[in-house]
């Protein structure tokens, strides 16, 4: 426990995280989701307007944050800069109280740079408002504050080793697989080649700047691609006419964003309108050869095995922004979450996590988490309603699915009455010779274009590993068999709507 200037806060690094902490990327104050992004670019919609739907997706993924994960990591400078979150604190309210008592009990943590308290002056601009009431509330409280060490010397070299890991993916975009990369960005395949040539000048910018100091920061990457020159990157002053500048800065920030959270441990929760991690392909140089070795036939046993309950539809609240940070705090405290986060902790902690039968089994396994999990969001959804008689209220009919990511391609396994499959992208030739990394998420209530859905998403990490020698050979054998086990193969952005539709299936064993 440490004090400065009247406030008493508990001090931890890294690995006295427990054992479910996420980042919410949303909370990143550079962060703008995909849409509006190419909307600014576009001319059809002004900064202040992206600026206007953002703040609801905004409070959309910090809710869900709190609601999803077991602690929540948030860098000092978005919780008071940022009024997704500064408006649950700025005046005494219900809000405020439950605010305190998250940050009290290590659930919602503030992540220190280089500042040695939570209430140390900032040395950048802020919102003079949101400051204010940040440090009354950690006057009244005491936080639990993470920083990466509380060595002045080792965090200064953790930042170092951040900021070099950033650097070297920046110094790598010349070897991305380029038409994986424009299907992640939804480029037109005729742009593909321009996007190349874009994504090498940033690649080369990279590399003057770290021959010339050893680091390349986002804020130049901004400066130079995507900002009007000149311009303060903070203030979002977005230039049109930088081609690509919207696709250069998702891909940064979701490297900026991911890094982080791997050098802390933490999950990535990466916002619903921006691509899945799987597009950066930065495990296809580093991470691969570091995981477990899993094969395509265990992962199509997992899959074979693997079944959910269709459970009713009904209404929910339309999205996690219906709830009040009191809500959260009173839903953490229910038998519901308690029994979602007890087996999602069981489920992640296991380390026969990727054998077939404990994977698909009903009491302890992905079924579990996923029952759990829908009941948990029912009982928000009545709290919001007994509270809120105006609540928006939408049908949810919860859509379980196993994501299969294997280096730049993907397959979406969908369960329910009619289990089916889809394909995303393809695994190219340069894995032919090479180890793949994989990466399975159990994911619920995934995105199906269906506006009229309530928005309750959740995407859960669970198996890592790596198909060793020819990547490009497992990922084949893995789509061959996943065809001769039964499962129908659809197509298009509704692939979940056309498996319903369709006749029964094979059987699968």
């Amino acid at each position: 426990m440490s004090s400065e200037a009247n406030v008493e806060f508990d001090r931890i690094e890294p690995e006295d995280l427990r054992q479910v902490p996420v980042i919410a990327q949303a909370l990143d104050n550079q962060w703008l989701a995909a849409g509006e992004l190419r909307g600014v670019w576009r001319g059809d919609l002004s900064r202040r307007a992206a600026l206007r739907h953002q703040d609801d997706r905004v409070r959309t993924e910090y809710i869900r944050a709190l609601v999803n994960g077991e602690q929540v990591v948030v860098n000092r400078a978005y919780l008071y800069n940022n009024p997704a979150v500064t408006r649950d604190f700025l005046t005494d309210s219900p809000e405020r109280e439950a605010f305190k008592q998250l940050l009290g009990e290590g659930t919602l943590v503030p992540f220190l740079w280089n500042e040695a308290s939570p209430v140390q002056q900032p040395l950048f601009g802020v919102a003079e408002q949101g400051w204010q009431a940040w440090e009354r509330v950690c006057q009244e409280t005491r936080p639990v504050c993470l920083r990466m060490a509380w060595d002045e010397a080792a965090n200064s070299q953790d930042g170092t080793v951040l900021g070099r890991e950033f650097s070297r993916y920046a110094h790598d975009l010349n070897l991305m697989d380029f038409p994986a990369l424009a299907r992640a960005l939804e480029v037109p395949a005729e742009r593909q080649d321009r996007l190349r040539e874009r994504f090498l000048a940033v690649a080369e910018f990279s590399n003057d700047r770290i021959r010339e100091r050893g680091l390349v920061l986002r804020d130049e990457l901004y400066r130079h691609f995507v900002v009007r020159e000149g311009s303060n990157p903070a203030d979002r002053a977005y230039d049109p006419t930088r081609e690509f500048g919207a696709e250069i800065k998702q891909v940064v920030d979701l490297a900026y964003n991911i890094n982080l959270a791997d050098r802390l441990g933490a999950f990535a929760l990466t916002p619903q309108g921006s691509m899945p991690r799987s597009a950066l392909q930065e495990s296809v140089l580093r991470w691969a050869t570091q995981k477990a070795e899993l094969s395509p036939e265990q992962l199509v046993e997992i899959v074979r095995r693997t079944a959910f309950e269709v459970v009713q539809e009904g209404l929910y609240v339309e999205s996690f922004a219906e709830l009040a940070l009191p809500d959260v705090l009173a839903l953490r405290q229910t038998p519901q979450w308690q029994r979602y986060l007890t087996r999602l902790q069981a489920l992640l902690a296991d380390p026969r996590v990727a054998d077939p039968g404990r994977f698909g089994d009903p009491e302890h396994g992905a079924p579990a988490v996923v029952s759990a999990y829908v009941a948990m969001v029912r009982e928000a959804s009545a709290r919001v309603a007994r509270r809120k008689v105006a609540a928006r209220m939408a049908r949810w009919t919860p859509q379980v699915e196993l994501l299969v990511e294997v280096a730049t391609a993907s397959v979406r396994v969908i369960f329910g009455a009619h289990p089916a499959f889809e394909i995303l992208g393809e695994v190219t030739r340069a894995f032919a010779n090479r180890a793949a990394p994989v990466v399975v998420r159990l994911v619920v209530n995934r995105s199906t274009g269906r506006s009229e859905q309530a928005r309750l998403e959740a995407s859960l990490r669970l198996i890592e590993g790596r198909f060793a020698g020819s990547g490009l050979r497992q990922w084949e054998t893995l789509v061959a068999d996943l065809r001769k086990a039964g499962f129908a193969e659809v197509t298009g952005i509704d692939a979940a709507a056309q498996a319903a539709e369709l006749g029964e299936p094979e059987p699968v064993a």
